[in-house]
């Protein structure tokens, strides 16, 4: 929910230089945020093309405070940082079926090194007035990248905690992450509870089960 560039009014990701294809094993780690029908007609589902063109690396996520953020991982000793790649496409046909309806997912590279793909037409579209969503989306994914056993709600829970911690949550922010999961499907799959607000719920209990 499935993230740098400037989720507010920052440099374009485009404007990013270094483009490098990387290999990204087939088997599914997560399955990203699944976004809201609402959010869906702005957010569309991530669209990976499996060519040159269609990536862009960065090594920073822009969040809503402007600062530049990355995504500390150590994977069998070897510390660094998550790779990310920013999805390019025109036609939406383009898009990998795989990811459905995420705007985000992780994925491990042919090294076993975690890699974050984003949507990046998908970001340019939104991140004005959602700029909540992709703080949340980036910490989500993140969670994913430093622990890929975990799960989807594990990951909220991850995510909420973090934002929490720097600041970035307050009543408005978090109103607007229920709306954005009480606006999700209505049936989804068990690993997101069943529903969004199922998905919202258990993450609410799992935060308040780590503050205790």
């Amino acid at each position: 929910m499935r993230a740098e560039q400037p989720i507010g009014e920052a440099t374009p990701c485009c404007a990013l230089k270094k483009v490098e294809v990387i290999k990204i094993k087939p088997h599914k780690i997560d399955q990203g945020i699944l976004m809201p029908k609402s959010v869906g007609k702005i957010i569309q589902a991530i669209a990976v093309c499996w060519f040159l063109s269609g990536f862009i690396t960065a090594h920073a996520f822009q969040i809503s405070t402007g600062d530049n953020v990355q995504c500390p991982v150590t994977v069998h000793g070897v510390s660094g940082v998550a790779t990310e790649i920013w999805s390019t496409y025109t036609d939406v046909q383009d898009r990998s079926p795989e990811l459905g309806k995420a705007v985000a997912v992780m994925r491990l590279d042919d090294k076993g090194w975690p890699t974050i793909i984003f949507d990046q037409p998908a970001h340019e579209r939104s991140s004005v007035g959602s700029q909540t969503i992709w703080d949340f989306v980036f910490f989500h994914e993140c969670a994913h990248a430093q622990n890929p056993a975990m799960t989807e709600i594990e990951a909220n829970c991850q995510a909420y905690m973090e934002m929490s911690q720097r600041g970035l949550m307050n009543d408005h922010r978090i109103k607007q992450l229920e709306t954005m999961h009480f606006n999700m499907m209505t049936i989804l799959p068990i690993e997101y509870g069943g529903s969004g607000a199922q998905f919202w719920h258990q993450t609410l209990q799992c935060v308040r089960k780590n503050q205790q």
